[in-house]
């Protein structure tokens, strides 16, 4: 796919009117307005509208969009979003906490929530789930011969702790 632009919005005009969407998050009954639009671009050509919904019951201090392989990633709320640039198709990741960060390479896709790491392969499968490795944030400073390093937050606001994580596993490395 050639190089692709993502761009998040309160409003959107034509062309991306004309599009249709591909709605994620608490969507109401009717739809209604969306809380944000996620829009993929190609030479600046209209793409992918993602109509962004956004619930009271969860969190969102962060989101984050990236073109990956196949897949536009969404993380918003407490869910990872795999929409399928061909088809449209979703894949849903319910991370159970609220959304984090995405750290991508081609051959994976580290998902981060507020406590925990999911590895998603190719196909938008999730490989794995870490355990627990912060209480309020979780970030991957690197990758580097199998090892996944970085930081959880245990005691807010700056209790941060080192990890270290298999990248095939999951499991702490030793």
């Amino acid at each position: 796919m050639p190089t692709s632009v993502i761009s998040w919005h309160d409003t959107i005009d034509e062309p991306w009117l004309k599009l249709a969407p591909i709605r994620v998050g608490e969507v109401p009954s009717g739809c209604g307005t969306p809380e944000k639009y996620i829009l993929l671009s190609q030479h600046d050509q209209p793409i992918i509208r993602i109509d962004a919904y956004r619930s009271s019951e969860e969190s969102y201090p962060f989101n984050d969009a990236i073109h990956w392989n196949d897949f536009l990633v969404v993380g918003w709320g407490d869910c990872a979003y795999l929409i399928d640039i061909d088809s449209g198709a979703i894949i849903k990741h319910k991370l159970g906490i609220y959304f984090g960060h995405l750290y991508s390479r081609p051959e994976y896709l580290l998902v981060a929530s507020g406590e925990r790491l999911w590895c998603i392969n190719r196909s938008g499968s999730i490989e794995w789930t870490s355990d627990v490795l912060g209480i309020d944030g979780v970030v991957v400073h690197d990758v580097t011969h199998g090892i996944i390093s970085g930081e959880g937050e245990w005691d807010p606001p700056g209790g941060w702790q080192p990890f270290a994580i298999m990248l095939d596993s999951g499991h702490k490395a030793k």
